[in-house]
């Protein structure tokens, strides 16, 4: 029987929200899609204001520990949280990488991971970050993609710009 009372869905909690950018007034948009069981869709964007924190250190620290011990499921948005507090602090982006070094055979390997792996990487570079490790994990996240199916690789490009 169909009612309008409220229906228990899926859901998942994020114990830290990265931060949004300042320029845009800390606002970031979260996209939701609600499927039924018979196929139909609804999409909404939802506005959220995402403030720098009091303690921006201690904020590192506690989420660098919590990204340590949290599942794998879970660690790159740890990690992506830890950057956005202070993207440019190298020691905070060597214990980014160190963590998935760490952790590089435990990561789901669902296409959501690894678009949120690659986004990682990319916020690595685009803020200095150009270490032997970070290349290193660059090229074993193109190749689990490979393998998993998420992307496809056409060798006849390679060396092509």
């Amino acid at each position: 029987a169909f009612n309008a009372d409220p229906q228990q869905v899926s859901s998942k909690e994020l114990s830290r929200l990265v931060l949004g950018e300042e320029s845009n007034n800390y606002t970031l948009y979260l996209y939701v899609e609600v499927f039924t069981p018979y196929g139909a869709v609804s999409r909404a964007e939802v506005p959220v204001q995402s403030f720098q924190v009091d303690n921006a250190t201690q904020a590192a620290i506690d989420g660098l520990d919590a990204a340590a011990n949290s599942d794998a499921s879970n660690l790159v948005n740890n990690l992506d949280y830890v950057l956005s507090l202070d993207p440019t602090n190298n020691d905070t982006q060597q214990q980014v990488l160190d963590l998935l070094e760490q952790n590089a055979n435990n990561l789901p390997t669902t296409p959501s991971q690894l678009q949120s792996q690659a986004l990682l990487y990319s916020d690595l570079v685009a803020n200095g970050e150009e270490s032997d490790q970070l290349l290193d994990q660059v090229e074993r996240l193109v190749q689990t993609s490979a393998n998993s199916g998420a992307i496809t690789l056409d060798g006849g490009l390679a060396g092509v710009y």
